[in-house]
């Protein structure tokens, strides 16, 4: 996105999403959490916590030439605001939408939502993960060895990524 500079700027927002998505986790995973030993509880949470910071920085590094512009912010209830960017494209296509829900808990701010042109990251993630425990009759077992695969394939886009530089 411009280069450093912009890698700069964006830098501290890959933090908030991290800070943010450690307490929904569990929220994500439904009833697998509470069935779950304490021992997958805490390696399901150091495996979150890494595949989001890979996660962020693989799409991050997708970018080349963009702009990254906040248009907006809009509180949307007493402790969350919506804050609107975009990302212009070098190659003149359409900005890439992309809303912010940010939410002030005691007083620090924290992302727990980003929403790419009206699609919510957190609800594709807990759908994911659903459909993954589903699959491994309401265990997380499943969705722990996927996100062991995930986070090793340290410096290797994410499927879908890899796709879109093919």
């Amino acid at each position: 996105m411009n280069g450093r500079k912009s890698t700069l700027i964006l830098l501290p927002l890959l933090w908030l999403p991290l800070r943010a998505h450690l307490l929904p986790h569990k929220i994500d995973v439904g009833r697998a959490w509470s069935a779950a030993t304490p021992q997958q509880q805490a390696e399901f949470s150091k495996l979150f916590e890494a595949l989001v910071v890979k996660t962020y920085g693989d799409r991050l590094n997708l970018y080349s030439g963009e702009n990254f512009r906040v248009k907006n912010v809009r509180p949307e209830t007493e402790k969350d605001a919506i804050v609107g960017s975009e990302i212009t494209h070098p190659d003149g296509s359409a900005p890439t939408r992309v809303d912010w829900r940010v939410r002030n808990k005691d007083g620090k701010l924290a992302i727990i939502d980003v929403v790419v042109e009206g699609v919510s990251q957190s609800v594709t993630q807990r759908d994911e993960y659903s459909s993954i425990i589903q699959r491994d009759g309401g265990k997380l077992d499943g969705l722990i060895d996927l996100m062991r695969k995930q986070v090793s394939a340290q410096g290797q886009p994410e499927q879908g990524q890899q796709d879109q530089q093919n």
